[in-house]
């Protein structure tokens, strides 16, 4: 039995190393496992390469191309994560191709919008948050509410927020009738800067990322209470800040990729 097994497999071998295996691929007898031997080859079997970069222009760039010459070609804009893929090898239904040649684009945040993320909601000392506004006041546009003067200026609003001052002030209210009482305590916790009030919010201009246009992004500036004072900045309607910048990357792809012969969908793709 043991022998018949044997004359079975390297029958088989035998049949598959000269008739059924593509030239690139070899069955090693030993253990009967199908190996590539393309590293080994003068050429590749196939044209493919996988592009990854930040850069809007390169992307399109490689995508317009096309210097593979092979069928099917399609690009897929994931807005949600900022990216793109464009396939250049998926042929069609009748000549499927292996989806291996591609192009992928991830746009990088800038180091500003990234700064801006990152202090975003969270609580800073009194200190924190003025040493915040010098360092990238070159960004910001103090905004207040009501009528402007002079002094309202981004030294201002910086010296407003090293300066502030807190007034406590409480109030009691108590009621006697005939047959009960009522004894209500309020305390008012206030900020003020002693020569300006503190401004509404800011704007922050910068470009969020790589290829995309500069904006000017609105940002609340709050003060909480409790053993000191804190300081927050955060993002007037955050979520919709990102549809936008989701809705302008999907156009700026489609837009850009005017020498682009496949299709462009919206969303991912499973090979």
């Amino acid at each position: 039995m043991k022998e018949a097994v044997e004359y079975l497999i390297q029958t088989g071998a035998a049949q598959c190393t000269e008739h059924a295996l593509p030239k690139q691929l070899a069955l090693v007898p030993s253990s009967h496992d199908i190996q590539s031997v393309e590293y080994a080859m003068p050429n590749r079997v196939r044209y493919r390469t996988g592009l990854k970069t930040s850069s809007l222009t390169d992307f399109i760039e490689m995508s317009e191309e096309d210097i593979s010459g092979l069928p099917g070609q399609a690009c897929l804009i994931d807005a949600d994560k900022m990216s793109a893929k464009t396939y250049f090898n998926l042929g069609d239904a009748v000549k499927p191709g292996h989806g291996d040649h591609w192009a992928q684009l991830t746009l990088e945040r800038t180091s500003e919008f990234s700064e801006l993320l990152k202090v975003d909601g969270q609580a800073n000392t009194q200190k924190a948050a003025a040493e915040w506004l010098e360092d990238w006041r070159e960004y910001l546009t103090p905004v207040w509410d009501g009528q402007l003067d002079s002094r309202h200026t981004m030294q201002g609003a910086i010296t407003t927020v090293r300066n502030v001052k807190i007034e406590a002030t409480a109030s009691v209210d108590h009621s006697v009738g005939d047959f009960s009482a009522s004894k209500t305590g309020i305390e008012q916790i206030e900020a003020r800067g002693r020569d300006l009030p503190l401004p509404s919010h800011f704007l922050f201009k910068c470009f969020p990322y790589d290829g995309l246009s500069e904006r000017d992004i609105a940002v609340r500036l709050s003060f909480t209470t409790g053993d000191k004072p804190k300081f927050t900045f955060r993002i007037v309607r955050k979520t919709h800040l990102e549809s936008q910048l989701a809705d302008e990357f999907k156009a700026a792809v489609r837009d850009l990729l005017v020498g682009f012969e496949g299709r462009v969908y919206i969303g991912t793709l499973s090979l």
